[in-house]
């Protein structure tokens, strides 16, 4: 899975399939909360960490995609 994909194309898979979860998530706070703090509650405080998180998937699967390449 993943085989040949640069860094930036698994970055970009995972920035859509995140994007996909909070666009399903904000919807469902919408039933709950008012749609001025829907940003500021269902975005806000989650985003930084994903996007960090996000950055050490990619950089380490490039990692490993490169220790895998030179055992070959």
């Amino acid at each position: 899975f993943g085989a040949g994909r640069g860094i930036a194309a698994r970055s970009g898979a995972m920035l859509a399939g995140m994007a996909m979860i909070y666009g399903l998530g904000v919807a469902w706070l919408a039933l709950y909360v008012p749609a001025p703090r829907l940003l500021a509650e269902g975005v806000g405080p989650f985003i930084l960490g994903d996007l960090v998180k996000i950055g050490i998937v990619a950089a380490g699967g490039a990692l490993v995609s490169g220790l895998r390449n030179k055992a070959s």
